[in-house]
Order: C-alpha cells, then structure tokens, then sequence
C-alpha cells in the first residue's frame, strides 16, 4: 500500500492580503495543480496588517478572472503565530514582509523566503491604489516566475 504524501502548505504574505498575496495564492496554486507538483501543496495568503474577512480588492478580483482563476471567496486573514506555525513554507512579496516576520514572529528561520529569494527576481510591490494595469502587471510578473518557483519547491521540499 502506497502512502499519502501530506500536502505541504504556502503561505503568501503581503501587507493588507486584499491585493498581492490572493493574486499570488490563486496563480500559484493553479500551477501547482499541474504537472509533477500536482496534489502536494495547499496554498494560502495573508497579510501582516490586514483586517480579518475583507474581499480582495476590485482590480485583483477582476484580474484573477482575466486569468482565468477567481477570487470571489477570498476572506482576508491577518497573519498570526498560529498561521505560520502551521505554514511549511512562507513566501513573501517584499524583503520588509520577511523582515517584519522574522522579527516579530517565533521559529521562521529556514522557511520564510521573499518570492524574489526563491526565483532569482524582484520584489512584487505593491498596486494598491493604481489602475487595473497595475494589478495585471503583479500577476504577469508572478506567472513568470512560477517555473522557477517549481524548481525551488522540488528542491526545498525534496520531492525529486
């Protein structure tokens, strides 16, 4: 009898998890649904200073389902020791996320990357406030990393 691998879990952490990190959530997760990787993650966000239960914004939602992904359930979650601790993995969109947690937050240390660390490329800032451009440039930028994401999570997960 084959034994179930459980699946690992990602957090992706931005600032108020309305904007990046639930763009972020659903294009990862979506790719991780195919391929080699499929079935061996849960991928969740949230935010260091959001406010429980909010919807993501407007242009993300809208940019999600030009994509084809949606993010019509999306409840915004603050980020808490309970949150990371279960968390095998934290992806954040900026070094100051990841600065903030390792700082604030207990036993992060090895598991807690910037997105940017982990596919050679650079922090996704933050479209909050800008036009629906901006939004579709943060999912442009995360798509292409996500081959890149792939290698990083086969090799830190080990599942080669």
């Amino acid at each position: 009898m084959k034994r179930r691998r459980e699946k690992k879990k990602i957090l992706v952490v931005c600032t108020g998890n309305t904007c990046r990190s639930p763009l972020a959530e659903v294009i990862i997760a979506d790719h991780l649904s195919k391929g080699a990787l499929n079935g061996s993650f849960t991928v969740l966000s949230g935010g260091i200073s959001a406010q429980n239960k909010e919807p993501a914004s407007e242009h993300a939602i809208q940019t999600a389902s030009e994509i084809g992904l949606s993010l019509a359930k999306h409840a915004s979650k603050k980020v808490n020791q309970s949150l990371l601790d279960k968390s095998d993995l934290i992806l954040c969109m900026t070094s100051a996320h990841k600065f903030y947690l390792l700082h604030n937050f207990e036993a992060l240390q090895g598991k807690c990357f910037t997105l940017a660390e982990c596919t050679a490329s650079r922090d996704v800032s933050d479209p909050y406030g800008q036009d629906i451009d901006a939004y579709r440039g943060i999912a442009a930028h995360v798509q292409k990393l996500m081959p890149s994401l792939a290698n990083f999570l086969t090799k830190f997960f080990h599942l080669a």
